[in-house]
C-alpha cells in the first residue's frame, strides 16, 4: 500500500481505490485500514483525503437468526443477487460449522478469527493489558517453552499465579525474517523494532540467545519450573547450563498423551487457560505476535473429547498460546501436588501478553 501511495506523488489528482471483504487476521494492514475507515465514518477522526464506505452489521445482529439485518451488509441485495442465495449460504453453514466463519466473512462482512477458532478475538482482547514487567520483579511464576527450528517461532510463556498475570516472549531467526514476513503475512520486522519479538542473527534459532534471555528472566522473577516439549530440548539444555540457569525443567507433551514423568498434558492445560480467558480472570500483557497466535489457534478433538492445539489446521503460527497453556498447566500441577500455594488460585486471574 505504501509503495502504491509513493507512486502517486507526481500526479495532480491521484486516486487509490481499495475494496475487500472482511478478513480474519486482525494484525493485517487490511484490518488497520478497516478500523481507520470506521473511525472516519463515525466522525472520530478527520481526513478529507480519505473516503471510507463500509457495509456491515450492527453490534448484536445475528444474520443466522434474523434475515432483516442482511441488507445492512448487502445493499445490492434484490438487484445484483436475490435473498435466496444468502438463505442457501446460511443453511449450508448451519449444517457445516466449518463453513460458518466463511459465510460470516464473505456474505455478512464480519471480521472472524481462524476457521473454527479456539477463542473469540473479542474475548481474548478483553484480557489484554500493557504493563511494565518490572512490576512483577521477585514474583513466583511458572514457564512454558515451545521450541522451534528454522521457520516457527520459539516462545516462552510465564504465568504468575499470585498476581494472576502472564506474558510471552518470542524469538525468530533474523536472516530469514523478511521472507517469512511475506509468507506469513505479518510484520515481523515491525514487531522486532517495537521489541515484541527477539530476532538474533542466523537462519535458525540460536538457542544461546534464548538461554541468555531466560537467565535474565530467572534473575528478575522467581521461576519455579519450566514445562517443555522434548523437541530440540537437547540443544537448549547445555546452553541453559552455560548461562547458570538451574530452573527445574518439567516435561509437558503437546499431543493427547499425558507425560508419565510429570502428569501434565495439553487437554487439561488448555481447559485451564480457556477458563481463565473466557471468565476474564486473566490479564494478558499485550503483544501483537501473541494476539496473532491466539487468532490462529484451532482445536483438534479426539473421540473422548480431549482437545489439543492443531498446528496442522491453524492458519498461522500458534507457538505463543501453546507456551502459555503449558505455563498455566505447570502452575496447576504444583497446586495439585502440594496444595494451594499462597492462595494462587483463590483470586481472579490476569494474564499478560
Amino acid at each position: 500500500v505504501e509503495m502504491m501511495r509513493a507512486g502517486t506523488k507526481g500526479r495532480r489528482q491521484a486516486l487509490i481505490f481499495m475494496i475487500t471483504n472482511s478478513g480474519h487476521d486482525k494484525t493485517s494492514v487490511c484490518y488497520d485500514y478497516h478500523q481507520y475507515g470506521k473511525q472516519l465514518a463515525a466522525g472520530q477522526k478527520m481526513n478529507d483525503a480519505f473516503f471510507a464506505f463500509i457495509c456491515s452489521l450492527d453490534e448484536g445482529d445475528d444474520p443466522f437468526k434474523d434475515e432483516s439485518c442482511w441488507a445492512k451488509a448487502n445493499p445490492s441485495m434484490g438487484h445484483t443477487f436475490q435473498p435466496e442465495y444468502l438463505r442457501e449460504q446460511v443453511e449450508d453453514a448451519r449444517g457445516m460449522p466449518s463453513k460458518e466463519s466463511l459465510v460470516r466473512r464473505l456474505n455478512f462482512c464480519e471480521w472472524v478469527d481462524a476457521e473454527n477458532p479456539w477463542i473469540g478475538g473479542d474475548i481474548w482482547m478483553a484480557c489484554e493489558k500493557t504493563f511494565d514487567i518490572e512490576s512483577l520483579k521477585g514474583e513466583a511464576c511458572f514457564g512454558g517453552l515451545d521450541l522451534s527450528g528454522k521457520r516457527d517461532l520459539t516462545a516462552l510463556g510465564l504465568y504468575f499465579p499470585r498476581t494472576k498475570t502472564a506474558l510471552v516472549e518470542f524469538w525468530t531467526p533474523r536472516d530469514t525474517l523478511h521472507d517469512r514476513a511475506r509468507n506469513d503475512r505479518v510484520p515481523y520486522d515491525s514487531w522486532v523494532r517495537e521489541k515484541y519479538l527477539h530476532a538474533p542473527k542466523g537462519s535458525a534459532i540460536n538457542y544461546g540467545f534464548v538461554s541468555k534471555r531466560t537467565a535474565e528472566l530467572a534473575a528478575l522473577f522467581d521461576i519455579q519450573s519450566i514445562a517443555f516439549d522434548r523437541y530440540h530440548m537437547d540443544y537448549l539444555e547445555p546452553e541453559l547450563l552455560d548461562e547458570g540457569v538451574t530452573v527445574p525443567l518439567v516435561p509437558h507433551g503437546q499431543a493427547f498423551g499425558k507425560s508419565a514423568e510429570s502428569g501434565l498434558w495439553m487437554p487439561h492445560s488448555i481447559e485451564l487457560l480457556e477458563r481463565l480467558i473466557t471468565e476474564k480472570d486473566i490479564t494478558i500483557l499485550f503483544n501483537p505476535c501473541l494476539r496473532w497466535n491466539a487468532a490462529n489457534a484451532v482445536i483438534e478433538e479426539d473421540k473422548s473429547g480431549n482437545r489439543v492445539f492443531s498446528k496442522r489446521r491453524s492458519n498461522g503460527r500458534i507457538d505463543g498460546v501453546v507456551a502459555l497453556a503449558m505455563a498455566v498447566g505447570a502452575a496447576d500441577g504444583v497446586v495439585e501436588d502440594e496444595g494451594d500455594i499462597d492462595g494462587f488460585f483463590d483470586d481472579p486471574i490476569m494474564v499478560g501478553i
